[in-house]
């Protein structure tokens, strides 16, 4: 993403100025929601999650994947991204499972919509990495 806001945040996070980060992405997330931009709201409220979990603020954080996830409640995608993050920044694998299925569940349903979402091949084959991911994580806790 060009957008020096985003970058600004990011390059905070990675740096760990947290207080800057949140309030980078917060302020993005602020001119998605008045926008309606629904697709970089939910972006911009992951990599807020992100960050907040490597800040060690669990609860923050899952409360902002739990939002991207609801604003496009058919899509698997969100949950993916919450899944991986379950794994990476929380390392709480043992949750991911969870998240993992109910992602599946919204690959099964009825209402997936194939023509606006990735195909369905890219949804099971980082389902199957993922599980990997997990086993791994509880071969080496």
């Amino acid at each position: 993403m060009t957008n020096p806001e985003y970058r600004a945040a990011v390059f905070a996070a990675t740096a760990k100025d947290y207080t800057a980060a949140r309030a980078g992405f917060n302020k993005l997330i602020a001119q998605s929601r008045e926008a309606g931009d629904n697709e970089s709201l939910g972006f911009f409220l992951h990599n807020l999650g992100e960050m907040e979990a490597r800040a060690g603020c669990y609860d923050k954080a899952h409360e902002l994947y739990r939002e991207a996830a609801l604003i496009d409640p058919l899509s698997p995608q969100p949950l993916l991204f919450y899944a991986q993050s379950l794994i990476s920044a929380f390392e709480m694998s043992n949750l991911a499972e969870s998240v993992l299925q109910e992602a599946e569940q919204r690959l099964t349903s009825p209402d997936f919509d194939t023509s606006r979402e990735l195909p369905r091949s890219y949804y099971l084959r980082q389902f199957e990495l993922l599980r990997e991911e997990i086993c791994r994580a509880a071969r080496d806790p």
